[in-house]
């Protein structure tokens, strides 16, 4: 019997609160896709605060950054999230 692989779906979150519903909306979100045989991974406020264009830190790519590299690329699928601003998403969410 051929065993699948189960898609690997990227949750990543576009505010540094993490009780704010744009996050609680997309942890909910996951668990369905987990529920659907999915396995899933939150990259959520507070790994987003450890990011250098959160925090302006002009030594580059920190290890979180590289994280977030590496989960892109393994993923087969993301859940984007972001907080509405004036009728559109956050900036940080539509340059990123």
């Amino acid at each position: 019997m051929k065993q699948t692989k189960k898609p690997f779906i990227l949750g990543i979150g576009g505010t540094t609160s993490p009780s704010s519903s744009t996050e609680v909306a997309l942890a909910i979100s996951l668990q369905a896709a987990e529920a659907a045989g999915a396995e899933t991974e939150l990259f959520g406020s507070d790994r987003l605060m450890a990011l250098p264009h959160y925090r302006s830190d002009p030594a580059g790519l920190n290890q979180t950054g590289k994280d977030l590299v590496e989960l892109v690329r393994r993923a087969d699928g993301f859940l984007i999230s972001s907080p509405g601003y004036h009728g559109t998403i956050s900036g940080l969410v539509k340059t990123r």
